[in-house]
């Protein structure tokens, strides 16, 4: 994830977003996407206006199972809270299925003035 990391930290580096949120973003996505894709492949596209960053992370397909946000996870569960922090972070997120994978978006406002 180190990788996605820092494309998308290059990427928006003067965009008016806040870095380490997107980092964090696109480090869970992406993550759960390898986690739960069962491909071997996944695909990250960056793509905004003036209002907004898009970051949309593809998997391969495989387990068929759609992400979908807990409403609650003990302290003792050791996974689970990963969409819990996108859907504090994100403006806005979602999921996508189709036969060639899980596609899942988030949205970060850019910061006003950049």
């Amino acid at each position: 994830m180190a990788l996605l990391r820092r494309y998308v930290r290059g990427v928006l580096d003067l965009e008016g977003i806040d870095l380490e949120d997107a980092e964090l973003l696109v480090s869970e996505v992406g993550s759960n996407a390898v986690d739960h894709g069962g491909g071997e492949r996944m695909a990250l596209l960056v793509a905004g206006d003036d209002e907004r960053i898009r970051l949309t992370v593809t998997d391969g397909g495989g387990s068929g199972s759609v992400p979908r946000l807990r409403a609650e996870v003990s302290g003792e569960d050791e996974r689970g809270r990963g969409l819990l922090l996108v859907d504090a972070l994100a403006q806005k997120w979602g999921v996508r299925t189709s036969p060639d994978g899980t596609t899942v978006w988030v949205e970060l406002p850019r910061k006003p003035g950049a």
